[in-house]
C-alpha cells in the first residue's frame, strides 16, 4: 500500500520556498501564518506532518533576502497592516528597532505617514479593515483652555492667511425689535460721544 502523494505548493517563494498552507491571524497569533516545507532557512523549527509553520511575514523577508533571519531580527510591515506582506512591504529591523518603532510617542516621516495612510486606505477598501468610526462633535463643549488655544491658533491661521477673515452675517432684510434697535442706538451714541470727547 503506497502512502498519498505529497500535497502541492500553494505557491513558490524565491529560493525554493514551498507554501502548502496559508492560516488567518486569530486570538493567538495576529499575524498571518504559513505552512512550508522543510526548509534550511527554518532548520530549528519543529516540523509537524512534514511541514514548518511560520509566520507569513518572515517567510517572506527570509525569501527576499535569500538567508535565514535570527531571533533578534524582526520582520516589520513599514505601512502597520500586518495582512499586508507583500515583499516591498517588509522591512528587517533588529528587535530594539522594533520596540522603539512600536513604543508610544514614536514619531514618523512623512514618506512613512503616506505608506501607512495609503496601506490603510487600500485595506478599508478591499474589506480587510473596518473604517474608523466616526467622532460625532455636535454638542461637546470646549474646557476653557481649549477654546483659548483654538482662539489663537485661529488668529494666527488668519493673520497668516491660511484662512479668510470670517464675513459677519447680513442683517440685510432682518427684522429687528424694538429693544434690539434701542440697544444699537444707544450703542452708537455712546460711541461717537466716546469718539469725539463728549461727556454727559
Amino acid at each position: 500500500m503506497t502512502g498519498r502523494p505529497p500535497k502541492s505548493p500553494i505557491y513558490v517563494l524565491p529560493h525554493g520556498i514551498e507554501v502548502i498552507g496559508e492560516y488567518a491571524p486569530n486570538a493567538k497569533c495576529p499575524y498571518w501564518r504559513v505552512r512550508i516545507r522543510p526548509h534550511r532557512f527554518f532548520a530549528g523549527a519543529p516540523v509537524v506532518s512534514n511541514g514548518i509553520y511560520v509566520r507569513r511575514n518572515r517567510a517572506v523577508l527570509a525569501s527576499s533576502l535569500g538567508r535565514p533571519l535570527t531571533a533578534e531580527e524582526c520582520a516589520h510591515h513599514a505601512d502597520e497592516d500586518r495582512s499586508n506582506d507583500v515583499t516591498g512591504n517588509i522591512e528587517l529591523l533588529s528587535a530594539a528597532e522594533h520596540n522603539r518603532h512600536h513604543k508610544t510617542g514614536a514619531r514618523h516621516t512623512e514618506e512613512s505617514k503616506k505608506r501607512i495612510s495609503d496601506g490603510l486606505k487600500l485595506a478599508i477598501s478591499q474589506g480587510r479593515r473596518e473604517p474608523p468610526p466616526k467622532v460625532e462633535w455636535t454638542g461637546r463643549k470646549h474646557r476653557d483652555e481649549s477654546k483659548l488655544r483654538l482662539s489663537e491658533t485661529r488668529k494666527r491661521l488668519i493673520a497668516s492667511g491660511a484662512i479668510p477673515k470670517p464675513t459677519p452675517p447680513s442683517m440685510t432684510g432682518k427684522k429687528l425689535s424694538d429693544a434690539t434697535r434701542e440697544k444699537m442706538r444707544n450703542a452708537k451714541l455712546a460711541y461717537w460721544k466716546t469718539k469725539k470727547g463728549i461727556t454727559t
